[in-house]
Protein backbone atom coordinates (compact mmCIF):
# COMPACT_ATOMS: atom_id res chain seq x y z
CA UNK A 1 0.00 0.00 0.00
CA UNK A 2 2.18 2.78 -1.79
CA UNK A 3 2.30 6.08 -0.44
CA UNK A 4 0.99 8.84 -2.28
CA UNK A 5 2.60 12.43 -3.61
CA UNK A 6 1.30 16.48 -4.06
CA UNK A 7 2.74 17.61 -7.49
CA UNK A 8 2.66 21.37 -9.04
CA UNK A 9 1.39 21.67 -12.74
CA UNK A 10 2.05 25.08 -14.94
CA UNK A 11 1.13 26.24 -18.35
CA UNK A 12 3.04 25.23 -21.65
CA UNK A 13 5.06 27.49 -22.60
CA UNK A 14 4.58 28.50 -26.33
CA UNK A 15 7.30 28.79 -28.35
CA UNK A 16 9.52 32.00 -28.71
CA UNK A 17 8.00 32.78 -25.36
CA UNK A 18 10.57 32.74 -23.49
CA UNK A 19 13.47 35.37 -23.44
CA UNK A 20 16.35 35.30 -20.75
CA UNK A 21 15.83 39.12 -19.74
CA UNK A 22 11.93 37.73 -18.84
CA UNK A 23 13.55 34.40 -17.07
CA UNK A 24 16.02 36.57 -14.65
CA UNK A 25 13.02 38.99 -13.84
CA UNK A 26 10.46 36.24 -13.35
CA UNK A 27 8.21 36.77 -12.05
CA UNK A 28 7.46 40.17 -12.91
CA UNK A 29 3.47 40.06 -11.57
CA UNK A 30 1.37 38.19 -8.96
CA UNK A 31 1.47 34.23 -9.58
CA UNK A 32 -1.58 32.27 -9.25
CA UNK A 33 -1.49 28.55 -7.83
CA UNK A 34 -4.83 26.68 -8.90
CA UNK A 35 -6.10 24.16 -7.24
CA UNK A 36 -8.73 21.86 -8.27
CA UNK A 37 -10.34 21.21 -4.83
CA UNK A 38 -12.16 23.35 -2.80
CA UNK A 39 -10.73 25.14 0.52
CA UNK A 40 -9.18 23.03 3.43
CA UNK A 41 -8.46 19.90 1.81
CA UNK A 42 -4.56 18.25 1.58
CA UNK A 43 -3.68 19.80 -1.28
CA UNK A 44 -5.56 23.11 -0.94
CA UNK A 45 -3.18 23.32 2.30
CA UNK A 46 -0.13 22.20 0.83
CA UNK A 47 -0.76 24.60 -1.85
CA UNK A 48 -1.25 27.51 0.35
CA UNK A 49 1.95 26.82 2.33
CA UNK A 50 3.97 26.75 -0.33
CA UNK A 51 2.19 30.10 -2.01
CA UNK A 52 3.53 31.99 1.31
CA UNK A 53 6.99 30.63 1.06
CA UNK A 54 7.07 31.20 -3.11
CA UNK A 55 5.30 34.98 -1.99
CA UNK A 56 8.48 35.51 0.30
CA UNK A 57 10.60 33.84 -1.81
CA UNK A 58 9.94 35.90 -5.00
CA UNK A 59 8.64 39.16 -3.57
CA UNK A 60 6.14 39.27 -5.47
CA UNK A 61 2.39 37.91 -4.85
CA UNK A 62 1.73 34.17 -4.88
CA UNK A 63 -2.46 33.56 -4.99
CA UNK A 64 -4.52 30.15 -4.12
CA UNK A 65 -7.47 30.08 -6.73
CA UNK A 66 -9.72 26.68 -6.15
CA UNK A 67 -11.25 25.41 -9.14
CA UNK A 68 -12.66 22.28 -8.07
CA UNK A 69 -14.90 20.11 -10.23
CA UNK A 70 -14.46 17.23 -13.03
CA UNK A 71 -12.25 15.21 -11.41
CA UNK A 72 -9.75 18.14 -11.56
CA UNK A 73 -9.89 18.74 -15.04
CA UNK A 74 -11.84 22.10 -14.18
CA UNK A 75 -8.40 23.71 -12.52
CA UNK A 76 -6.59 21.69 -15.20
CA UNK A 77 -8.32 23.64 -18.04
CA UNK A 78 -8.20 26.96 -16.41
CA UNK A 79 -4.47 26.20 -16.16
CA UNK A 80 -3.88 24.91 -19.75
CA UNK A 81 -5.97 27.85 -21.29
CA UNK A 82 -4.18 30.69 -19.33
CA UNK A 83 -1.51 33.26 -20.76
CA UNK A 84 1.88 31.14 -21.33
CA UNK A 85 3.66 33.37 -19.45
CA UNK A 86 4.58 31.42 -16.57
CA UNK A 87 2.35 32.81 -13.95
CA UNK A 88 -0.06 30.43 -13.96
CA UNK A 89 0.18 27.27 -11.84
CA UNK A 90 -1.40 24.64 -10.49
CA UNK A 91 -1.38 22.09 -7.49
CA UNK A 92 -3.01 18.92 -8.53
CA UNK A 93 -3.20 14.97 -7.73
CA UNK A 94 -1.25 13.16 -10.57
CA UNK A 95 -4.93 11.71 -11.62
CA UNK A 96 -4.90 14.93 -13.67
CA UNK A 97 -2.30 13.95 -15.63
CA UNK A 98 -2.55 9.56 -15.73
CA UNK A 99 -5.75 8.55 -14.94
CA UNK A 100 -8.26 11.46 -16.67
CA UNK A 101 -6.72 10.40 -20.28
CA UNK A 102 -8.07 7.06 -19.69
CA UNK A 103 -11.68 8.30 -18.15
CA UNK A 104 -12.59 10.24 -19.74
CA UNK A 105 -13.04 10.42 -23.85
CA UNK A 106 -12.47 13.93 -24.09
CA UNK A 107 -10.41 16.66 -21.68
CA UNK A 108 -10.76 20.24 -22.12
CA UNK A 109 -6.69 20.01 -22.10
CA UNK A 110 -3.90 18.05 -23.59
CA UNK A 111 -2.04 16.46 -20.30
CA UNK A 112 1.22 15.80 -22.50
CA UNK A 113 1.20 19.48 -24.69
CA UNK A 114 -0.36 21.52 -22.05
CA UNK A 115 1.53 20.93 -18.87
CA UNK A 116 4.44 20.59 -17.83
CA UNK A 117 5.74 19.31 -14.33
CA UNK A 118 8.17 20.95 -12.23
CA UNK A 119 8.30 19.34 -8.65
CA UNK A 120 6.71 16.77 -6.44
CA UNK A 121 5.53 19.04 -3.45
CA UNK A 122 5.27 16.22 -0.98
CA UNK A 123 4.37 12.67 -0.40
CA UNK A 124 1.09 12.10 2.02
CA UNK A 125 0.26 8.93 3.79
CA UNK A 126 -3.05 7.04 2.57
CA UNK A 127 -5.03 5.15 5.36
CA UNK A 128 -7.55 2.29 5.30
CA UNK A 129 -10.07 3.63 8.10
CA UNK A 130 -13.45 2.05 8.61
CA UNK A 131 -16.71 2.62 10.72
CA UNK A 132 -16.27 1.24 14.38
CA UNK A 133 -19.31 -0.14 13.97
CA UNK A 134 -18.18 -2.73 11.39
CA UNK A 135 -16.99 -5.63 13.50
CA UNK A 136 -13.28 -6.09 11.57
CA UNK A 137 -9.94 -4.82 13.26
CA UNK A 138 -7.98 -6.29 10.61
CA UNK A 139 -7.17 -6.38 6.18
CA UNK A 140 -7.82 -9.80 6.83
CA UNK A 141 -10.79 -9.99 8.75
CA UNK A 142 -12.06 -7.29 6.50
CA UNK A 143 -11.64 -9.10 3.52
CA UNK A 144 -13.14 -12.47 4.87
CA UNK A 145 -16.52 -10.64 5.70
CA UNK A 146 -16.63 -8.97 2.19
CA UNK A 147 -16.82 -12.53 0.76
CA UNK A 148 -18.94 -13.58 2.96
CA UNK A 149 -21.26 -10.89 2.67
CA UNK A 150 -21.07 -10.26 -1.00
CA UNK A 151 -22.62 -6.54 -2.24
CA UNK A 152 -23.61 -5.73 1.41
CA UNK A 153 -20.62 -3.54 1.96
CA UNK A 154 -19.75 -0.29 0.31
CA UNK A 155 -17.11 2.21 0.74
CA UNK A 156 -16.96 5.93 -0.43
CA UNK A 157 -14.83 8.35 -1.84
CA UNK A 158 -14.78 11.67 -3.06
CA UNK A 159 -15.16 11.33 -6.79
CA UNK A 160 -15.41 8.70 -9.83
CA UNK A 161 -11.58 8.51 -10.64
CA UNK A 162 -10.33 9.49 -7.70
CA UNK A 163 -7.23 7.62 -6.33
CA UNK A 164 -9.51 6.76 -3.25
CA UNK A 165 -12.20 5.30 -6.08
CA UNK A 166 -9.45 3.74 -8.35
CA UNK A 167 -7.84 2.29 -5.91
CA UNK A 168 -10.35 0.18 -3.87
CA UNK A 169 -11.56 -1.11 -7.08
CA UNK A 170 -7.65 -2.25 -7.62
CA UNK A 171 -8.65 -3.74 -4.23
CA UNK A 172 -12.11 -5.24 -4.83
CA UNK A 173 -9.64 -7.13 -7.84
CA UNK A 174 -7.25 -8.54 -5.85
CA UNK A 175 -9.02 -9.72 -3.09
CA UNK A 176 -11.98 -11.23 -4.94
CA UNK A 177 -14.39 -8.98 -2.98
CA UNK A 178 -17.96 -7.35 -4.08
CA UNK A 179 -17.98 -3.99 -2.23
CA UNK A 180 -20.30 -1.33 -3.28
CA UNK A 181 -18.97 2.12 -4.60
CA UNK A 182 -20.62 5.37 -2.81
CA UNK A 183 -18.85 8.77 -4.77
CA UNK A 184 -18.88 11.79 -3.64
CA UNK A 185 -18.22 15.49 -4.07
CA UNK A 186 -14.83 15.54 -2.13
CA UNK A 187 -12.98 14.06 0.49
CA UNK A 188 -14.92 16.27 3.86
CA UNK A 189 -18.53 14.72 2.41
CA UNK A 190 -17.11 11.37 2.49
CA UNK A 191 -15.67 11.55 5.75
CA UNK A 192 -18.76 12.75 6.77
CA UNK A 193 -20.71 9.74 5.34
CA UNK A 194 -17.80 7.55 7.08
CA UNK A 195 -18.90 9.32 10.69
CA UNK A 196 -22.60 8.83 10.00
CA UNK A 197 -22.34 4.96 8.84
CA UNK A 198 -23.25 5.50 5.41
CA UNK A 199 -21.26 4.16 4.09
CA UNK A 200 -18.15 1.71 5.88
CA UNK A 201 -15.07 2.47 4.58
CA UNK A 202 -12.87 4.97 2.98
CA UNK A 203 -9.05 5.16 1.59
CA UNK A 204 -8.03 8.75 2.54
CA UNK A 205 -4.82 10.42 3.89
CA UNK A 206 -4.07 10.38 7.58
CA UNK A 207 -4.86 14.26 8.44
CA UNK A 208 -7.99 13.82 7.21
CA UNK A 209 -8.95 11.01 9.79
CA UNK A 210 -6.80 11.54 12.59
CA UNK A 211 -8.67 13.73 14.54
CA UNK A 212 -11.27 11.64 14.27
CA UNK A 213 -9.48 8.09 14.92
CA UNK A 214 -8.22 9.67 18.41
CA UNK A 215 -11.69 10.12 19.67
CA UNK A 216 -12.94 6.60 18.67
CA UNK A 217 -15.13 7.71 15.83
CA UNK A 218 -13.08 5.87 12.97
CA UNK A 219 -10.65 2.58 12.80
CA UNK A 220 -8.01 2.53 10.66
CA UNK A 221 -7.27 -0.67 9.52
CA UNK A 222 -3.54 -0.51 7.15
CA UNK A 223 -1.11 2.44 6.82
CA UNK A 224 0.74 3.09 2.96
CA UNK A 225 4.25 0.98 2.90
CA UNK A 226 5.24 -0.98 0.20
CA UNK A 227 6.69 -3.34 3.23
CA UNK A 228 5.98 -4.07 6.55
CA UNK A 229 8.93 -2.54 7.47
CA UNK A 230 7.57 0.53 5.76
CA UNK A 231 4.57 0.39 7.36
CA UNK A 232 6.04 0.34 11.01
CA UNK A 233 8.22 3.80 9.94
CA UNK A 234 5.20 5.13 9.19
CA UNK A 235 3.77 4.56 12.51
CA UNK A 236 6.49 4.85 14.56
CA UNK A 237 7.28 8.63 13.17
CA UNK A 238 3.89 9.68 14.47
CA UNK A 239 3.70 12.24 17.12
CA UNK A 240 0.06 11.64 17.51
CA UNK A 241 -0.75 9.57 20.38
CA UNK A 242 -3.33 7.78 18.47
CA UNK A 243 -0.90 6.57 15.67
CA UNK A 244 2.02 6.60 18.40
CA UNK A 245 2.32 2.38 18.38
CA UNK A 246 5.67 0.16 17.75
CA UNK A 247 3.97 -1.61 14.81
CA UNK A 248 0.91 -1.23 12.83
CA UNK A 249 -2.37 -2.32 13.62
CA UNK A 250 -2.93 -6.20 13.53
CA UNK A 251 -3.48 -7.32 9.85
CA UNK A 252 -2.17 -3.89 8.26
CA UNK A 253 1.13 -4.98 8.07
CA UNK A 254 2.02 -5.12 3.98
CA UNK A 255 3.16 -8.31 2.24
CA UNK A 256 5.09 -6.93 -0.37
CA UNK A 257 2.37 -7.61 -2.57
CA UNK A 258 0.78 -4.02 -4.40
CA UNK A 259 -2.50 -3.85 -3.65
CA UNK A 260 -2.98 0.19 -3.61
CA UNK A 261 -1.02 2.09 -6.85
CA UNK A 262 1.00 5.23 -6.20
CA UNK A 263 -0.33 8.67 -6.44
CA UNK A 264 1.58 11.94 -6.52
CA UNK A 265 0.65 15.45 -6.87
CA UNK A 266 3.27 17.68 -8.92
CA UNK A 267 3.43 21.06 -9.95
CA UNK A 268 3.77 22.44 -13.39
CA UNK A 269 5.45 24.87 -15.54
CA UNK A 270 6.51 26.17 -18.63
CA UNK A 271 8.93 24.41 -20.64
CA UNK A 272 11.53 26.78 -20.80
CA UNK A 273 14.53 25.22 -18.78
CA UNK A 274 15.61 28.99 -17.47
CA UNK A 275 11.69 28.87 -16.28
CA UNK A 276 11.78 25.62 -14.78
CA UNK A 277 15.09 25.78 -12.77
CA UNK A 278 13.99 28.95 -11.46
CA UNK A 279 10.49 27.37 -10.17
CA UNK A 280 12.09 24.37 -9.35
CA UNK A 281 14.61 25.65 -7.27
CA UNK A 282 12.35 28.41 -5.36
CA UNK A 283 9.88 25.28 -4.70
CA UNK A 284 12.66 22.68 -2.80
CA UNK A 285 13.39 25.68 -1.13
CA UNK A 286 9.41 26.08 -0.08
Amino acid sequence: MPNWTIVLLAVLLLAGASTAAHAQTYPSATVKLIVPVPAGVVTDTMARIVAQRLAEAWGQPVVVDNRPGGNYAVGAQAVAKSPPDGLTLLVAPDSTVTANPHLFSKLPYDPVKDLTPIIVLCRITPVLVINPSLAVRSVPELIALAKAKPGSLNYGSYGIGTYAHLSMEEFKQRTGTDIVHIPYRGAAPAVTALLAGDVAMLLLNLSSIEEHEKTGKARILAAAGESGRRCVRIYRRSPRPACRVSRPPPGSRCSGRRIWPRIWWRRFTPTSPRFWNCRNRASSSA
